[in-house]
């Protein structure tokens, strides 16, 4: 269809596709990391580390997010979970 000029383009807020590049870089860490570490340790890391990093939109309410800051409990909850990688791992 040359020379229609019906080209469509769509658009889409910037957080939306953000998330593209980080993506790639967790799928390039699955495939070097995850044969060493063992299924249960990359798994739970994987967790803990998508736990941890959520508190952060949460505090600030960023994208949209309602505001929820973080309490010691909070804190407590996601350090538990380094914890549990740490056992995973060990034993």
């Amino acid at each position: 269809m040359e020379g229609s000029g019906s080209a469509v383009r769509l658009t889409a807020p910037d957080y939306t596709t953000a998330p593209a590049a980080p993506e790639g870089f967790s799928g390039a860490a699955a495939a070097a990391f995850a044969p060493r570490l063992g299924a249960a340790t990359f798994i739970s890391v994987t967790i803990a580390g998508q736990v941890l990093v959520s508190v952060l939109p949460d505090h600030f309410g960023a994208v949209g997010f309602a505001e929820r800051p973080v309490t010691p409990l909070r804190l407590l909850g996601a350090l538990l979970l380094v914890a549990g990688v740490l056992m995973v791992r060990k034993f």
